[in-house]
């Protein structure tokens, strides 16, 4: 009698390598406020959202006043964008290390993210 792997079986079970239907999602957990409003913090906001290994921390700070009397706009209000990666997850799949300034992706997903809001 032969043994089989374990990617043997999943694969004659008709599941993925996580063990998960064809059809059937990861799990998604949303939290709201995750980072409370503590003395000398100034978080308006925040959620942490995790689906399956992935994890997004979303995090509002504001109002504010605008840094520069000319870019003040009294019928409308300014979203500023940043998006960060951790040290150990850089936006490019592999492991070298990126500059947040100077990343064409993370770029990218900021002005992406603006435009959507």
């Amino acid at each position: 009698m032969s043994s089989l792997r374990r990617t043997d079986l999943l694969a004659l079970s008709n599941l993925r390598n996580d063990g998960r239907k064809p059809n059937e999602i990861r799990r998604m957990t949303i939290e709201m406020s995750p980072l409370t409003n503590s003395a000398g913090s100034n978080v308006t906001g925040s959620a942490l959202v995790q689906m399956g290994l992935t994890s997004v921390l979303c995090v509002v700070i504001g109002p504010v006043d605008c840094a520069r009397r000319s870019d003040e706009l009294s019928d409308r209000a300014v979203l500023e964008v940043n998006v960060r990666t951790a040290p150990f997850a850089p936006s490019s799949g592999d492991r070298r290390s990126t500059n947040p300034t100077t990343d064409r992706r993370i770029i990218e997903q900021s002005a992406l993210i603006q435009k959507a809001l």
